[in-house]
């Protein structure tokens, strides 16, 4: 009786290992794979809509610290575009803006949330 226990312990642990690795793998290649995914999706599917430049808040691409550091980085602007009765937000990843611009934006319209300005993903 107790080897059988032993034999299903080791079974089970063997399944939970596997699955603790797929679930690690997983994980890495969404870390890697997420933007350059997005971006394929969004030039093959993306619906283009307009936006607005609504704040001076975002990342600005340098080790992903808050902008308006001492240290002289370009402000990055974040646009909002409305779908659905609903506000998304996003990166414009240019400091060529200010506050109530108009930028171009492609999004997924199936997932808003995913978008990008259009001048990103048509360099």
């Amino acid at each position: 009786m107790k080897h059988k226990r032993q034999i299903q312990t080791k079974k089970y642990s063997k399944i939970w290992s596997i699955f603790v690795l797929v679930i690690f793998m997983i994980l890495v290649l969404h870390t890697f794979l997420k933007w350059p995914l997005y971006d394929f999706l969004l030039q093959k599917y993306g619906k283009t809509t307009s936006g607005k430049i609504v704040s001076e808040t975002g990342y600005n691409g340098k080790g992903g610290h808050i902008l308006r550091e001492e240290k002289g980085d370009d402000i990055v602007y974040q646009y909002s575009f409305r779908m659905n009765n609903k506000n998304y937000f996003g990166d414009s990843q240019s400091s060529d803006y200010n506050v109530n611009d108009t930028i171009n934006i492609v999004y997924l319209e199936s997932f808003p949330g995913i978008n990008r300005p259009k001048y990103y993903l048509y360099k």
